[in-house]
């Protein structure tokens, strides 16, 4: 390989990274737009009250024997 071509190369290399990185971007966003929309990040106050007291209770039972 001559010294040219080892200047060139990580010129293409870094075009081919941000090509990508902005596809990831792209991607993520796409996924992470379905996952609102679907209402996978709603929070679910029932859920965490039964375990907050499921675990109170069960920790409970242990320490009393």
């Amino acid at each position: 390989m001559s010294a040219s071509s080892e200047a060139q190369q990580p010129l293409a290399l870094t075009g081919r990274v941000r090509s990508a990185a902005r596809s990831t971007a792209r991607d993520y966003s796409v996924l992470a737009k379905i996952v609102r929309e679907s209402g996978l990040l709603r929070r679910r106050y029932g859920y965490y009250w039964t375990r907050l007291v499921l675990t109170v209770a069960a920790f409970g039972a242990v320490w009393a024997g």
